[in-house]
Parts: structure tokens; sequence; C-alpha cells
């Protein structure tokens, strides 16, 4: 009697660990099977926006910053959206951008308030001094080809703007709009090198970034 209870339990012991030796395999076989999440893609963060009515999306490198509210010592406040350029656009340079806002205003950024570029000189001086400037620089690798980006007039009121719509710690929402008539030489000529475009690129998006 003895001998048969303990066949009945190394029988039930060898049970028990043939199923946790299941229980591992299977768990092994369905994270092998989990689909590979793109490294880039799985923070969320994304530019979506249309180029002359065609949509262009990215979804990595996408970063953000904002300066310190304005001070006795500086009067304005900085918000900066950068989208990372590919190898084709950078060619070798490090800090070639797809796409870069660079917005001073003179305000602390409000959450929902359309900030626009502005150029409104004084009539009697001539003087646009402490006036909000919005940029918008962009860059495809056809672009490249021909210039070191194309950008919104500062010169000219309301060729882009840019509202932010959620400010946390971690991450900034918000909208954007730039009209892109000038483009940036890699050279000079004896009229500078900025010249006009024949055809704008009339750019609306928005963001999802990283702060």
């Amino acid at each position: 009697m003895k001998r048969k209870i303990a066949t009945m339990k190394t029988f039930l012991s060898w049970n028990n660990l043939a199923l946790i030796t299941l229980v591992l395999v299977v768990s092994a076989c369905a994270k092998n099977e989990l689909p590979e999440v793109d490294e880039g893609e799985e923070d969320g963060y994304y530019v979506t926006m249309t180029v002359n009515g065609k949509r262009v999306d990215y979804k990595s490198g996408v970063t953000a910053a904002l300066s310190k509210a304005p001070d006795e010592t500086i009067d304005y406040q900085q918000f900066s959206l950068t989208v990372e350029g590919s190898e084709g656009i950078r060619r070798g340079i490090i800090g070639k951008e797809a796409l870069f806002l660079n917005c001073f205003v003179y305000d602390t950024w409000k959450p929902n308030k359309k900030y626009e570029n502005t150029f409104e000189p004084d009539e009697t001086t001539g003087i646009a001094d402490k006036q909000d400037q919005i940029s918008v620089q962009y860059l495809t690798e056809a672009l490249a080809s021909q210039y070191v980006y194309v950008t919104n007039s500062s010169f000219q009121t309301g060729s882009a703007h840019v509202i932010l719509k959620e400010v946390t710690s971690t991450y900034f929402k918000g909208t954007f709009h730039g009209v892109l008539s000038q483009a940036v030489l890699p050279y000079m000529t004896p009229l500078g090198n900025i010249v006009e475009l024949e055809t704008p690129l009339v750019i609306d998006g928005e963001f999802y970034a990283r702060r």
C-alpha cells in the first residue's frame, strides 16, 4: 500500500511539472507571435499636414520645446516644433530638418490662442519692433536638391500662424498654417540668397509632439 501511494505522488508531480512546462512554452510562443512595433511609432507622436492639398505624415523624429515665460530680462516666449529630416534631406549634415516651426511671441503662450506672423512697421519710424514672428521652414529631398529650405515671408502679416491646443509637462498638441512663398539658396547671388517661389506651398497641419 505504501508503495502505491508513493507511485501516485510521483505521477502527480510529473503531471504538475508537465503542466507548468506547457504553460511556459505557450507563453513564450504567444510573446513571439506579437506584432513588432516600429520604434518610431511606439510613442504615438506625429505631424500630419497637407501641402497644396497633398497629405504628408511624419511619425518619428517629432519634438517640440517651449521656453520660460517672459520676465524682466526676456520679453518674449519661444515655441519650436521640429521634424527630423531623412538621410536624403540631411545629406550628411546633422540638424537638417524636414519641418521646423520657430515662433517668438511677445506674450505668455496661451492655449487655443492663434499667434500669427506680424509685420506692421511704424508709419513714422518704419520700425517693426516686438511683433510676433512665426516662421515655418519646410524641406523635402526634391527641394533639397535646389534649396536650403522654403519658408513663409517674415515681412508679411498672416503668412503663418500657430495654435497650441494642449500644453503639458510631457507633450504639446496644436495646429499650424503657413504660406511658403520664399526659398533660401545654398549660394549667394547679386540679389542675395532668397528667391520667390513661382508657386507658393500652402501648408495646414496638426501635431502631437514630445516635450
